[in-house]
């Protein structure tokens, strides 16, 4: 597995200008029928996620998120309609992260 200031350096590719990661989660990520251990970002835009076996990007704005369910042990979120997980988490804050995208709503909304 590649490390988190790895990740983080080609995340930067795909970042726009003024884009920055504020929170980050390491986990399995459960989407459309899908599950694949990976990195779940927060930045100041969007809510954006680098898978770490394929490098698949993929990126969730704000004010497209439908809802946030708060769980101490998983970030829940419905990006248009569907429903996002991020389980298994070995490294970051949980709290942080839900919290910082929440406000991100607000603002966005």
């Amino acid at each position: 597995m590649e490390n988190t200031t790895s990740i983080s350096t080609h995340l930067h590719a795909f970042l726009n200008k003024n884009e920055r990661v504020q929170v980050q989660l390491v986990g399995n990520f459960a989407y459309v029928h899908a599950e694949t251990k990976g990195t779940l970002f927060a930045t100041n835009e969007r809510i954006c996620f680098y898978a770490h076996d394929d490098s698949a990007f993929l990126t969730f704005d704000y004010y497209e998120i439908d809802a946030v369910i708060l769980h101490p042990d998983e970030v829940i979120f419905y990006n248009q309609g569907e429903r996002h997980i991020l389980s298994d988490i070995e490294q970051g804050n949980v709290e942080e992260f839900n919290q910082f995208v929440i406000d991100r709503m607000q603002i966005k909304s």
